[in-house]
């Protein structure tokens, strides 16, 4: 019984590992050539504002309009992925968990998610852009955004600092404490500039 349990288990640890291997590819897919955003170009002329959930049930779509526009979830992935590397923030405000403005084809785009019973990807067009958006030419190549490498360096800098402090025994308990207090108050810094701004 113990073994077939054992057996049962790796076969669906395999599947798992082949399903997001999939995920993985489709996305690869999606965001290294242009095919995906120029079928997007089109279909949002038509629909400037594409919910994923409530298209995919749109009886009036062929079913590739469909597919594609349920898989906006794998086009946010894949920016979301190029963000991280270059340490591009989602923006989050009350209507989306988290969003990113790109461009393509002098065209741009609001691509976002809304996660709440279930995961919802939305998308805007803009016929207009400005250098808050990222060139998607940027995602499909991966080249890297121009101050990434800086950042890199900086932060590995503090790492080593840390590391430092750690050896010559101060816990980690305060230096989270105080790094944690730091970031903190940069960050209510940074939302009264905001607010004064507007």
């Amino acid at each position: 019984m113990q073994i077939e349990n054992r057996k049962k288990m790796k076969e669906l640890v395999e599947k798992e590992k082949i399903r997001l291997e999939e995920i993985q590819n489709r996305i690869k897919n999606i965001i290294s050539n242009p095919d995906y955003m120029n079928w997007l170009e089109q279909f949002s002329l038509k629909y400037p504002n594409v919910n994923s959930y409530e298209f995919y049930f749109n009886d009036k779509l062929s079913k590739e309009d469909k597919d594609n526009s349920n898989d906006l979830a794998l086009l946010y992935e894949g920016i979301n992925n190029y963000a991280h590397d270059n340490y591009l923030y989602p923006i989050s405000d009350s209507m989306y968990s988290g969003y990113y403005r790109i461009h393509y084809n002098n065209v741009g785009y609001e691509i976002g998610v809304i996660k709440d019973q279930r995961t919802i990807t939305l998308c805007k067009r803009f016929d207009s852009y400005d250098d808050t958006f990222i060139d998607f030419n940027d995602i499909m190549l991966n080249r890297k955004q121009p101050n990434t490498d800086y950042i890199t360096e900086r932060l590995q800098e503090l790492s080593n600092i840390v590391v430092g402090f750690y050896e010559n025994n101060i816990p980690l308990r305060a230096i989270k404490s105080t790094l944690g207090k730091t970031i903190t108050n940069l960050e209510l810094e940074s939302q009264e500039k905001l607010s004064r701004k507007k």
